[in-house]
């Protein structure tokens, strides 16, 4: 009987201590060889040699990053890549997405920097943050994607697995441009769509997200973003996805602006306190009592976050935030986004009796 092939794209964040195998790190210099996967279109792998000195002189720039999780007790791992001396680095939103707290290491080493999110972008999946402290540090080569074509050879590197130490590599060749996914978070559950991507045939691994994607003359030309994913009895990549280089900038240079969007958030945003899901329209709640039209149904709330100290409770429905309806846990996201932590607004709820309750909550600053 033929065994059923799953494939899925996936956001390539790395949970650590998931104990999953990778592809072996090729340490600078170490002269060991790597493929890609299909040879790609032109037929041509890097050499070992060349690809060792690639690595060798994007390696001072990559960054590993540990997001701690502390409202759902987890870590997740990723990568990001230096675009200042002082530290400025570029990173996927995902890779900090919900982080209480977040640290970072350049290429291995021992010094362990605090990371400061400036300002990220969920809807295109880029995120700016800043290592405290750090001084003298190699900004990438960033390269021209308009010049990117299929068949060119590319090099992703990134901390695939979380595994910190020397970057991870791999090689590969450009297989389409301006691609659309859907591709799923393993930290939360949902989907993302994103456009205008360049997709590789390099093996990308969860932790590579937010690394660089690099052509032969070690300039940056994306991000490593997700991975379609073919898993029977495991699971390996097929084909990998990365943010045009050019447009992540072009988020950078609005959140370096100061100026916040329908999408970009400056610094860390504003926080209720709360965990929901969808409930549809006239579904009940935790009780017995339907929500007429529909909203966000808390499964979980933060300790003496602002939820909390409103009143709200698990098996509550948020419908409502100031003037704006909330039909559904997007909404509820989309209706807090504008507002900056110390900003005040009305919630209106309905609990598990069916009573509707409204408070005014004073919003915390709180994870990514």
């Amino acid at each position: 009987m033929a065994l059923a092939v799953a494939i899925a794209v996936t956001l390539l964040l790395g949970f650590v201590g998931a104990g999953v195998a990778g592809r072996p790190v090729l340490p600078t210099g170490s002269g060991a060889s790597a493929q890609s996967g299909s040879g790609g279109e032109n037929g041509v792998a890097v050499s070992s040699m060349d690809l060792a000195a690639l690595v060798a002189e994007v390696d001072p720039s990559v960054v590993d990053i540990v997001s701690t999780l502390g409202y759902t007790n987890g870590a997740a791992a990723g990568t990001g890549m230096v675009l200042t001396a002082e530290g400025e680095v570029l990173t996927n939103n995902h890779v900090i997405e919900g982080a209480t707290s977040l640290t970072a290491e350049i290429n291995g080493q021992e010094r362990t920097y605090d990371v400061r999110v400036l300002g990220s972008d969920a809807s295109h999946d880029v995120a700016l943050v800043q290592l405290v402290g750090a001084t003298g540090l190699t900004p990438v080569d960033v390269g021209d994607p308009s010049q990117v074509s299929v068949g060119d050879e590319v090099v992703a590197i990134g901390n695939a697995q979380g595994r910190d130490g020397p970057p991870s590599v791999a090689p590969g060749f450009v297989t389409a441009l301006e691609q659309s996914i859907t591709a799923g978070d393993p930290a939360t559950g949902t989907a993302q769509h994103l456009s205008g991507l360049i997709e590789v045939d390099a093996s990308l691994s969860p932790g590579d997200s937010g690394g660089p994607l690099v052509n032969t003359a070690g300039e940056v030309i994306g991000i490593d973003t997700a991975a379609s994913v073919v898993s029977r009895y495991g699971s390996w990549s097929d084909a990998g996805f990365a943010i045009p280089i050019d447009d992540a900038l072009d988020v950078v240079d609005q959140i370096r602006s100061g100026a916040s969007s329908g999408t970009v958030t400056i610094g860390q945003p504003a926080f209720l306190g709360v965990q929901v899901q969808f409930i549809g329209p006239n579904q009940p709640a935790a009780g017995e009592i339907p929500v007429p039209g529909g909203g966000a149904l808390i499964t979980l709330l933060v300790p003496d976050a602002p939820a909390e100290a409103a009143g709200m409770e698990v098996g509550d429905a948020i419908v409502s935030v100031d003037d704006r309806s909330v039909d559904s846990p997007s909404a509820l996201t989309a209706a807090l986004h504008p507002h900056q932590p110390g900003d005040s607004v009305v919630v209106r709820w309905i609990d598990k009796d069916g009573r509707y309750r409204s408070a005014a909550v004073r919003l915390a600053a709180g994870p990514v």
